[in-house]
């Protein structure tokens, strides 16, 4: 059984929903098939994470399937995640998106920004996406991360497993390792945070079914232990899993760890149930 669809909580603290966009994607297209995908290959994982202890169905959740769409059009797309996130989050409920590309991303956190003031982004990705255009668009997957630091509520973005940049995103990113964990947790402590994470922060070994890989990256266990680690004394806002790209995938390996992934970040910041 589908574990995104068995939880149909009334008044569910997380709600999921998919944001089938791949209109920016600049090297090989196919994360809009990523949402409908990965619920496919969750059903190969257990509810209950070994990691934590725990079981996600003690947590009020709810599937509210994906975002309608209008292919190619990339600011009215962002304008429909923006509007089905913000309502979401007026009712308490935290949002967590399945992309899409990165750009996916930009809808949810206009809305956590509005919302939350001084929120703190965490960006788990290979790429910087600082890029103030790119190929002449303002809106693409690598630009998302300097429009979200344009909005005015977010107060800090932490990148963590970036491993290609620009020269000029160099000198503009906010760099971390995965293993900075204590000095990330002094920052967050006590903070509105949002977590964005592009599954190409994984290495291809791991996750060979993204749009843009880049050889050298993190490790499940290493993400794992990351988590595990991170300050629970937290609000956390929402997060979302993007550029899984199925039409590149093996065996659905990025798929199980995107699913995978999702469990334990709801596990992390709900109230499970303690074995």
């Amino acid at each position: 059984m589908n574990y995104l669809e068995i939880r149909n909580s009334e008044e569910p603290v997380f709600t999921i929903f998919g944001a089938p966009m791949d209109w920016s994607s600049s090297f090989k297209a196919g994360s809009r098939f990523a949402p409908d995908e990965l619920r496919k290959y969750s059903v190969s994982i257990e509810s209950f994470s070994f990691y934590q202890k725990k079981d996600l169905l003690s947590i009020p959740l709810r599937d509210n399937g994906d975002i309608e769409l209008i292919p190619g059009d990339i600011l009215n797309s962002l304008k429909k995640i923006k509007e089905f996130a913000f309502a979401l989050i007026k009712k308490g409920i935290k949002p967590v998106m399945i992309g899409g590309d990165h750009l996916t991303s930009l809808g949810v956190i206009e809305a956590i920004s509005e919302e939350y003031k001084d929120t703190v982004v965490i960006q788990f990705d290979a790429h910087a996406d600082l890029r103030d255009d790119y190929l002449g668009l303002k809106y693409s997957h690598a630009t998302v991360m300097k429009r979200v630091k344009e909005l005015p509520g977010i107060k800090d973005i932490i990148q963590i497993g970036v491993r290609s940049c620009t020269q000029e995103e160099l000198k503009e990113g906010n760099f971390f390792s995965i293993n900075d964990t204590k000095h990330i947790n002094k920052i967050i402590k006590g903070k509105n945070i949002y977590i964005t994470i592009d599954i190409d922060v994984f290495d291809p070994s791991e996750a060979p079914g993204v749009s843009n890989p880049e050889p050298g990256g993190i490790s499940f266990k290493e993400f794992i232990n990351f988590l595990l680690s991170l300050e629970e004394d937290i609000n956390l806002t929402g997060f979302d899993v993007v550029e899984i790209n199925p039409e590149n995938d093996i065996s659905g390996i990025t798929c199980v760890l995107g699913a995978t992934i999702i469990r334990e970040v709801i596990i992390k910041y709900g109230k499970g149930f303690q074995a």
